[in-house]
């Protein structure tokens, strides 16, 4: 998923709760985003990988619930 500016996928913005049903998810944001990650649901997800186009970034808080996962990467720039 790449996320320039604030425009999120069609499909994201359309849905309250954004429920992902993946093993693998990559976000790619760019310094403009301004860290709005909606509700965001992603049980199953074993590897998360987030790079983020700026020096001050925030965790999403669904990190916390995502209860499969068992390998994150982070890179920013």
């Amino acid at each position: 998923m790449n996320i320039s500016e604030n425009d999120l996928p069609r499909w994201w913005r359309e849905q309250k709760h954004q429920l992902i049903n993946a093993r693998l998810l990559s976000i790619l944001t760019d310094e403009s985003f301004s860290w709005s990650w909606c509700n965001i649901q992603a049980p199953k997800v074993e590897v998360l990988v987030l790079n983020f186009q700026t020096k001050n970034y925030t965790l999403p808080a669904f990190v916390d619930k995502m209860d499969e996962l068992s390998n994150f990467h982070l890179t920013w720039f």
